[in-house]
């Protein structure tokens, strides 16, 4: 994972500039991850937004960038499992910040990884066709049968294989390369090939 480290510098000396690189480097895999739980764009974006204020409120407490972002996805997911549970007219249950700076979950580091693989396939594919593009997502990322794809897409079974195999022997040319084994190893388990 690259990281550059001055945003977290800025960010713990208080500077707007760090929050503003802070927010660039996580607001798509965050706005990502915090709509897979909420299923709502609009309450995504105020969850997110909601997640870095408070990410600048405690920024003097956190020990390295990496706690920072463990906090930032924390604090996001507690936030839309509160959202999830009010929509259900269930009293949110109500976390301490304080106990989520030093809590460190391990499937929140893993939904980090996660996502940003995921942003790497989603830059891949915006160089595919726009057909390549679809039945991929459709096939490997939604789980749609061949038939499913062809009924939805009025194809043939031939052209999703085609376009399936296009892309993905494009991502695996990308993603298969000897200074990206973190690539390799996630696009094999992604994919089950």
């Amino acid at each position: 994972m690259e990281i550059d480290a001055l945003w977290y510098i800025e960010l713990k000396n208080g500077n707007e500039n760090g929050l503003n690189r802070f927010m660039k480097l996580y607001l798509k895999p965050l706005s990502f991850f915090a709509y897979n739980i909420v299923q709502s764009k609009e309450l995504t974006e105020e969850l997110v937004v909601d997640a870095f204020l408070k990410v600048w409120n405690y920024q003097e407490k956190f020990q390295s960038d990496q706690h920072a972002v463990r906090f930032l996805y924390q604090v996001t997911k507690n936030a839309c499992l509160n959202a999830v549970e009010k929509n259900k007219h269930v009293p949110p249950f109500d976390y301490e910040l304080d106990n989520l700076l030093i809590y460190d979950d391990t499937d929140i580091q893993q939904q980090i990884i996660y996502d940003e693989f995921l942003q790497q396939v989603e830059k891949e594919l915006a160089k595919l066709s726009e057909q390549q593009r679809n039945i991929f997502r459709m096939s490997c990322m939604q789980g749609y049968s061949t038939q499913e794809i062809c009924l939805l897409l009025e194809t043939t079974p031939q052209v999703v294989f085609n376009a399936k195999s296009k892309s993905i022997k494009h991502l695996r040319n990308v993603l298969d390369k000897p200074n990206n084994w973190f690539g390799v190893i996630l696009f094999s388990c992604y994919l089950g090939n």
